[in-house]
């Protein structure tokens, strides 16, 4: 009986031992792939209190998502790295993942998307972008052994972004959009009638409500998405629609009798009570 229960002994004491040593193996591991994410946080924190800011928000390169989820949530991250996994992104949130991800960093547009959702910090691989980060209205704060840490500076919430969208397959679309900060939007065209279903989404990502909707000419590559869409509108809202006032169907025929007129006879169908057409020297404020 004594031998079984000093057996038993030794096996919790091994247990402890093995539990404490795991332990001390994960508090080390812990402290080494996690030492950038804790001085990132401490430069964004103390910065933040020498210029009495209003909100810790943060910007990070994507392999750093993992170990910044770790730290103290008083820095907020524009997604986690769950949600960068799972694509379960809102569309600024996956605009900014989609700039990070690409081989070549667009920081003019990353730059627009930070302002609009007050991501004041930014934090970076050494040495890599300094420059163009910069150039962009960024500043350094501090840098880590293997990341720069940046403060916004330069803020410019008068600025329009101007995007060329794609397909689901890649492919560009003759759909633009123009977003201000302060919500506004402008669709220039909008792509082929099989389009409709992409632009629908990301003008209901983009708030629903196009403050104008400007068609350059009723061919079925610029205005084909638009017929779909303003025959169904759901919960889009459009309050204005620009066009050119094309000639008759008849005189288009005359003078370009290879092209194809559906979808101008389309158009021509509709009742817009908010179109103005437009002619050469026209101004119109939106």
């Amino acid at each position: 009986m004594k031998n079984t229960n000093q057996k038993k002994q030794n096996i919790i004491c091994i247990l402890l031992v093995m539990a404490l040593m795991g332990f001390a193996v994960g508090f080390i591991g812990w402290l080494v792939y996690t030492k950038d994410a804790r001085q990132i946080h401490s430069i964004v924190h103390q910065d933040f209190e020498r210029n009495s800011g209003t909100d810790k928000k943060l910007i990070v390169s994507h392999e750093l998502l993992r170990d910044m989820s770790v730290i103290p949530k008083s820095i907020s991250l524009p997604y986690n790295y769950n949600e960068l996994i799972t694509q379960d992104l809102q569309e600024n949130e996956s605009q900014i993942a989609h700039i990070l991800n690409s081989s070549e960093q667009d920081w003019d547009t990353l730059s627009w998307y930070a302002d609009a959702e007050d991501y004041d910090y930014l934090a970076y691989p050494l040495d890599k972008s300094t420059k163009k980060i910069i150039e962009c209205g960024y500043e350094e704060i501090g840098q880590t052994d293997n990341y720069q840490v940046y403060r916004r500076t330069k803020k410019e919430r008068t600025s329009w972004l101007i995007t060329q969208w794609g397909h689901d397959n890649t492919d560009q679309l003759m759909f633009y959009t123009f977003q201000n900060q302060q919500g506004n939007l402008i669709v220039v065209d909008g792509g082929w009638k099989h389009n409709a279903k992409t632009v629908r989404r990301i003008i209901n990502r983009l708030g629903s409500h196009v403050d104008a909707w400007i068609i350059t000419h009723p061919h079925p590559d610029h205005a084909g998405a638009f017929l779909e869409i303003y025959s169904n509108p759901g919960d889009i809202t459009i309050d204005r629609v620009y066009a050119v006032d094309m000639a008759s169907p008849a005189l288009c025929r005359e003078n370009a009798s290879w092209d194809d007129l559906t979808t101008y006879n389309q158009w021509l169908t509709l009742d817009i009570p908010q179109l103005t057409y437009v002619y050469n020297k026209d101004k119109f404020e939106i």
